[in-house]
């Protein structure tokens, strides 16, 4: 059953800001705890807008896009951390 939560596309390129800031720092560790408590607060369709939000985009100098380094600060532990 499709969410009808609304989309409030403030938190959506909040969210966005925030991401990209993280990925593109020049840290040897992201701060995965940030985007982890950013993503928490969405709900299901303010993600899927945040991931079409990223499309393809890639950090300069990346073969990964920003999803891919996105979804692996999601699963990151202090135990792995990105």
């Amino acid at each position: 059953m499709p969410s009808t939560d609304p989309v409030n596309m403030e938190h959506v390129e909040r969210a966005y800001q925030a991401f990209k800031e993280v990925v593109d720092a020049d840290t040897e560790v992201m701060d995965y705890k940030r985007v982890q408590a950013g993503f928490s607060r969405l709900n299901n369709n303010e993600r899927v807008a945040l991931w079409e939000k990223f499309g393809s985009e890639k950090p300069e100098g990346s073969r990964k896009g920003y999803k891919a380094i996105i979804k692996d600060l999601l699963d990151a532990t202090d135990d792995k951390a990105a």
